[in-house]
C-alpha cells in the first residue's frame, strides 16, 4: 500500500516536509515507530507519576498510549486510521473466543489451583461466568491496549519474522512495557521477573485467538479481560484453604502457563493457527492479501 499521496507531496512548506519524512519513516519502519511511540508515551505517564507527583489519571495516558502509537503510525504510513479491526468473521470470531477463554482460565486458574491446593478442599463456586468477567472493567488494559499489539503489532510482526518468531518477539516486547508500573505501589505481589513470564506466556495465548480470529481484536480483548479477572476468582477459589506448594503461586501460574503455551505450540506445529493471507491490516510492505472467506477455518495442524 502506497502512503498517502499528501504526506509525500513535494511541494508545500517546512510543515508538509516535516510530515512527508515522517512519513516514509513510518513506512520503511512501522514497528520501530510504533514501539518507540507506545513505550514513550507509557512510561512519560508513569514517571511523571512517580518523579514529578503527576496526577493519578495519568495511568490513562499510559494505556493509550499504544492505542495512540498503532493509530498515528499507520496514519502516516497509509493516510488511513484503519490501523486494526475488532470484528471479523462471526464464526471464525466465536470460535477464537471460546478457545481464547478456554485457555486462559485452564492457564491462569484452574491448573494452577489444581497443582497447589486438595481438589475438595475448593471453593469451585466462586469459578462462575459472572466472576471471570465483572470484578475489573475492560477499560483497564484490554480495550485500549490489544487493538495495538495484537490488532496492529501482530500481523506485521508474523508477517515479517513469521508465525512464531513473532509471536514470541511480541510477547518480549509487550512484557518490559509493563515494568515502570512496579514503581506504583502495590501494582503486583509477584517479583517483575514472575510477572514478566506470566505476561509472555499470556501473549502467546492471546497470539493463538488472534490468529484464528484472522486478526479481529474482540477475541484478545475478552482474553485479556478474563485474565484480569482471574485474581478476583483465586481468591475466592483458595479462600481459607492452605496451599501446599513450595514455590510461589505466581511462579506455578507463570509455569502452568508456559506449559499450555508450549502445548499450543507443539498442537499446531508452530503456527499459532496464524495465516499469511488473514492480515487484519494491509502491512505497507505488502501486497493486500486477498478477500478472506466466510468458511470457517480449522487452526492448521
Amino acid at each position: 500500500m502506497r502512503p498517502h499521496s499528501s504526506a509525500l507531496d513535494d511541494s508545500g512548506g517546512p510543515l508538509r516536509r516535516v510530515l512527508r519524512l515522517l512519513s516514509r519513516c513510518a513506512v520503511d519502519h512501522p514497528l520501530v515507530w510504533f514501539f518507540a511511540l507506545a513505550y514513550v508515551g507509557s512510561w512519560a505517564a508513569v514517571f511523571s507519576m512517580v518523579l514529578l507527583d503527576g496526577p493519578s489519571e495519568l495511568m490513562t495516558v499510559f494505556g493509550l498510549s499504544p492505542l495512540a502509537a498503532a493509530l498515528i503510525t499507520h496514519r502516516l504510513a497509509t493516510g488511513n486510521w484503519r490501523a486494526f479491526r475488532l470484528f471479523g468473521s462471526w464464526p471464525r470470531s466465536l470460535a477464537a473466543l471460546a478457545l481464547g477463554i478456554v485457555l486462559v482460565t485452564l492457564a491462569f486458574i484452574i491448573l494452577p489451583v489444581l497443582a497447589v491446593v486438595d481438589v475438595s478442599k475448593l471453593n469451585w463456586g466462586a469459578l462462575t461466568p459472572i466472576s471471570l468477567f465483572f470484578s475489573t472493567s475492560p477499560l483497564a488494559g484490554p480495550l485500549p491496549e490489544e487493538p495495538a499489539w495484537r490488532g496492529y503489532a501482530l500481523p506485521l510482526l508474523e508477517a515479517k519474522f513469521g508465525a512464531l518468531s513473532g509471536a514470541v518477539l511480541l510477547a518480549l516486547l509487550w512484557a518490559p512495557w509493563h515494568l515502570p508500573l512496579f514503581l506504583l505501589p502495590g501494582f503486583s505481589s509477584a517479583p517483575s521477573w514472575m510477572f514478566a513470564l506470566i505476561v509472555v506466556t499470556h501473549s502467546i495465548l492471546l497470539t493463538i485467538a488472534t490468529n484464528l480470529a484472522h486478526f479481529a481484536v474482540l477475541p484478545a480483548i475478552v482474553m485479556h479481560w478474563v485474565f484480569n479477572n482471574s485474581a478476583g476468582v483465586l481468591s475466592g477459589l483458595l479462600a481459607n484453604v492452605e496451599l501446599s506448594a513450595t514455590l510461589s503461586f505466581e511462579l506455578v501460574m507463570g509455569l502452568c502457563g508456559l506449559a499450555v503455551a508450549f502445548a499450543g505450540i507443539i498442537l499446531t506445529k508452530g503456527q499459532l493457527a496464524y495465516s499469511r493471507t488473514s492480515t487484519g491490516h494491509t502491512p505497507v510492505s505488502l501486497p493486500a492479501p486477498p478477500a478472506e472467506s466466510n468458511q470457517v477455518a480449522s487452526p492448521k495442524k
